[in-house]
């Protein structure tokens, strides 16, 4: 999913959450990735509650 590049001048006030499957070979299960106009070049890096918000979802559907 690295491999993504949001147009960011599409992007305007909206804010955007990506989730997928992580393939890295580690214990991690998933990979997430926000997007939103004045982040770091419009990536959160840290994306804490897109994190939160997923994992939530993610609990709802266990």
């Amino acid at each position: 999913m690295r491999h993504i590049r949001p147009n960011c001048q599409s992007i305007g006030g909206a804010k955007y959450g990506m989730i997928s499957a992580y393939s890295g070979g580690s214990e991690a299960q998933f990979e997430l990735r926000a997007f939103a106009e004045g982040w770091h070049g419009y990536e959160d890096p840290v994306t804490g509650s897109l994190n939160a918000a997923i994992a939530q979802w993610l609990m709802e559907r266990t």
